[in-house]
């Protein structure tokens, strides 16, 4: 794995995403469900430039504003330091990234890497929930790609912070790849097995990207 320190949502952050997977299009790459990734990406190769959006509502600006100060939270309470943002490139696939809140590598104070995930909440049931049935399901995939991107990758530690709980307004779910992230009457899979299932699709959904680029640019009326 190939770590950059790019800031997140600045421009050469942006300029690098343009036609790349990360964890919310991992979580498409896999789907069943029809969706336009293929043409999504093929798009921003086309234009040079990925689509911004400028909206944001209350909960993603509570979003933006206490990151910071959940994972400067966390340093106090687990006596580590991390990088802040920047980009995660895989060593297999240059067209497959992961963007991480935090991210420690391995050093003498501990030899682990570490990804930090955080999702911050106004809402108190929210976080308990967290608390007693852990990651939310919409959000497994995005912590399965960090271990798709970066083999040596040993924990992702997800944080959810509520500053209204004041009793404990920080959770960490700490998760390897052989954990369990789905169990159901239909499906059992480890982090690892969604990473593993995830690395085969993005080389596939990519084919698909490139091979559309041409027969659209090759295309005679």
């Amino acid at each position: 794995m190939r770590y950059l320190n790019i800031e997140q949502n600045s421009p050469e952050w942006w300029a690098y995403k343009v036609g790349k997977i990360s964890g919310t299009r991992f979580g498409q790459a896999v789907s069943t469900r029809e969706n336009m990734l293929v043409e999504e990406l093929a798009d921003e190769i086309m234009n040079g430039e990925c689509e911004q959006s400028d909206y944001v509502d209350d909960d993603m600006m509570f979003g933006i504003e206490n990151e910071s100060v959940a994972i400067d939270l966390y340093e106090q309470m687990t006596g580590l330091t991390f990088l802040r943002g920047g980009v995660m490139q895989s060593d297999e696939n240059p067209d497959h990234i992961a963007s991480p809140d935090a991210y420690h590598p391995a050093s003498e104070t501990l030899n682990k890497n570490i990804v930090i995930e955080v999702k911050c909440t106004r809402h108190g049931k929210k976080h308990l929930k967290r608390f007693t049935s852990g990651i939310d399901t919409q959000y497994l995939h995005q912590v399965a790609n960090y271990f798709a991107v970066d083999p040596s990758l040993d924990e992702v530690h997800f944080l959810s912070f509520c500053p209204f709980r004041t009793e404990r307004p920080l959770i960490s779910i700490i998760v390897t790849r052989d954990d369990t992230a789905i169990q159901s009457t239909r499906k059992t899979a480890t982090f690892g097995t969604l990473a593993s299932e995830g690395r085969l699709a993005v080389v596939s959904v990519m084919a698909q990207v490139h091979e559309t680029i041409k027969k659209f640019n090759d295309f005679e009326f």
